[in-house]
């Protein structure tokens, strides 16, 4: 096992110098940036490096390969952007056609692990719950989409129209009617903190309207949610452990100053993922639907636990509190290390403590 220098994306939604959790993953902290996330893994974007014989170097030179998976922390001060991130097939046409915009020709399931409580949008509500929100401001509505096509879906709550309601509002110019639904947001007494919160964020963006839409998700402290590829998610608040397929492309079509592509998101958008897939530990290990990646996560107290675990590629480890030893090698808090695909080790605590460990489980 070798140790890990990573690297951190200053992202304006980031937590503020040592508010963000990622100050204790890291020194000289300043106390006016935000510090957004912290990445782990080979891509080429934020390659972590690996210290060996006292020099450190990138890591995918020392592995001879890329790692299948990103294994970052985030710390969220304001929302991130109503996005998706597209399947492999598609992620391949994007690279291709757009390098420079989609850098990566792999898709980008994900899976979090709060460290705090958690809040995000993920998935559609209910055709049902959709047209009871839009009803609430379909005078204001009606002046920007199809009337007809209003009318019709809050009648028959038909998918198509769904889809095309959501489609044109993501795609409007006309965001006057923002203010309109802010003012009457008591309408909808389950939406109305959180609406009021995204608007003081992002004013007049029309992301805004997609709350309308999407479910909203409060997460505690390790209940773990998994994204496949095209499900409309935004993260809110909070601080988290995430892993991902390497890759960083992303489709976004609201609350952002960043590239929007409303047409390519509302083209591959998974309608039908309605409800958050929630991820059960088996054996302390939560194993999401893809072959890409799955997190172990151990609390201990000052104990001894013995790990046996295989994996197709190396994993990392990182102890997100207090301090351990592994086969006797002392292990602090905040630190990361890259182990083999082989891992039969002891861990040893005399603290309360938790690590996770990010490996690709073995094909069977």
């Amino acid at each position: 096992m070798y140790k890990l220098k990573n690297n951190v994306m200053n992202y304006e939604w980031g937590k503020i110098g040592n508010n963000s959790i990622i100050s204790k993953f890291i020194s000289n902290i300043n106390e006016n940036l935000p510090y957004a996330e912290m990445w782990m893994g080979t891509h080429k974007k934020a390659m972590s490096k690996v210290l060996i014989n006292n020099k450190y170097i990138p890591l995918n030179d020392y592995l001879g390969y890329n790692l299948s998976f990103l294994f970052k922390i985030l710390s969220i001060r304001t929302a991130l952007s109503i996005q998706v991130h597209p399947d492999k097939e598609t992620a391949e046409k994007l690279n291709k056609k757009y390098p420079n915009i989609y850098v990566d020709d792999n898709h980008k399931p994900e899976m979090v692990y709060p460290l705090t409580k958690f809040e995000a949008l993920c998935g559609f509500q209910s055709n049902n719950e959709i047209a009871y929100n839009l009803f609430q401001f379909k005078e204001f509505l009606e002046k920007i989409i199809d009337y007809d096509l209003l009318y019709r879906f809050l009648s028959y709550k038909k998918d198509d129209d769904m889809k095309e309601i959501f489609y044109q509002l993501m795609k409007s110019k006309n965001t006057s009617v923002i203010s309109s639904i802010v003012k009457n947001i008591y309408k909808l007494p389950k939406l109305k903190e959180l609406v009021l919160r995204i608007y003081k964020q992002y004013n007049m963006d029309i992301g805004i309207l997609a709350l309308l839409f999407l479910n909203y998700v409060k997460l505690n402290i390790g209940e773990v949610m998994f994204l496949k590829a095209n499900v409309p998610h935004a993260y809110i608040s909070g601080d988290c452990l995430e892993v991902m397929a390497t890759s960083d492309n992303v489709i976004r079509c609201g609350l952002t100053s960043k590239l929007r592509d409303v047409e390519l998101l509302c083209n591959i958008l998974d309608y039908d993922y309605k409800k958050p897939n929630y991820v059960e530990k088996r054996n302390n290990i939560f194993y999401p639907d893809v072959k890409d990646f799955a997190m172990m996560v151990l609390d201990l107290n000052k104990e001894k636990h013995k790990i046996e675990l295989n994996s197709d590629c190396h994993s990392i480890l990182l102890v997100v509190k207090g301090e351990l030893k592994m086969n006797g090698k002392n292990i602090k808090m905040g630190e990361s290390y890259i182990l083999d695909k082989k891992i039969n080790g002891i861990l040893e605590s005399d603290m309360v403590s938790k690590v996770v460990i990010c490996f690709k489980p073995t094909e069977k």
